[in-house]
């Protein structure tokens, strides 16, 4: 091999290593985002749960009481 193939080959294992490693920290910065992710999600779509089960809740008593008015004005307006 010729100096300047083994130049070629040194500057070449030498970029690649540089790129993997850059790779490797982008990944472990990755896993790491993924780790909180997880830890944070059952907590957050718990409250989200208790959120939605309160709004349907109301949302189902706003509509019982509009029904029990509308059927208390029909009868007023009949009995009048």
């Amino acid at each position: 091999m010729s100096k300047n193939a083994r130049q070629n080959k040194k500057f070449f294992q030498n970029e690649v290593i540089s790129v993997l490693s850059d790779h490797t920290a982008r990944l472990i910065n990755i896993e790491k985002a993924l780790d909180r992710l997880h830890e944070v999600m059952p907590v957050e779509s718990h409250r989200v749960g208790n959120l939605e089960q309160k709004f349907s809740f109301f949302k189902g008593m706003v509509y019982f009481i509009m029904g029990m008015l509308t059927i208390f004005v029909s009868l007023v307006a009949i009995i009048k």
